[in-house]
């Protein structure tokens, strides 16, 4: 009997378990920015936002919805512990809720629902088919999960995209880094041109 095979399994765990450990955790800086991610969707108001709009502020882009029972509000809580934490560079973001679940979050719902964590955070919504663009242009997954009559989950994706000034992403934070990591990194993002 060999041990060889055990041993270079033994090696080969060892190795992985060194990158885990050594490997960034939390804010994830994208340096390679690439280009501009176009979207076009609509506010509670009905007024058309899009990628080009929102050039010169930074944004901080965050896919949810009003029934979810728990990561949403933890996600959004923590947006506005972020902006809370950011003193007089908050009025150069611009935090953006996006819905996922366009059948039950209407305009007015979302209209009373993001204000309630921060009143800078603007809730958007569109056409299922605008909606899915921007996923798909954002990575976002998001699908229903049946439940019992109208009742229902949705399973999707939760970071918060940060777009740089000039609508490239630039990092994703969450509720897993520290305030003060996410403060700094939108700084950061806020000196560039």
């Amino acid at each position: 009997m060999s041990f060889r095979p055990v041993i270079i399994s033994l090696v080969v765990l060892a190795l992985a378990g060194l990158a885990l450990a050594f490997a960034p955790t939390g804010t994830t800086a994208r340096p390679d920015q690439g280009d501009a991610r176009p979207f076009q969707l609509r506010d509670t108001e009905g007024n058309l936002v899009t990628d080009t709009s929102l050039r010169g502020q930074v944004v901080l882009l965050y896919f949810g919805y009003t029934f979810c029972p728990d990561v949403c509000p933890t996600e959004l809580g923590y947006v506005a512990r972020v902006l809370r934490a950011m003193g007089d560079d908050v009025e150069r973001t611009t935090p953006l809720f996006v819905t996922v679940d366009p059948e039950r979050d209407t305009p007015e719902l979302l209209k009373g629902y993001a204000p309630l964590f921060h009143p800078r955070i603007r809730a958007l919504t569109g056409t299922p088919e605008e909606l899915a663009a921007v996923f798909k242009t954002f990575g976002v997954t998001a699908r229903k999960v049946p439940g019992a009559g109208s009742h229902y989950l949705m399973d999707h994706s939760s970071s918060i995209t940060v777009l740089d000034r000039q609508g490239r992403v630039a990092a994703t934070i969450g509720s897993t880094d520290t305030i003060a990591r996410s403060v700094t990194t939108l700084r950061d993002i806020l000196g560039k041109p």
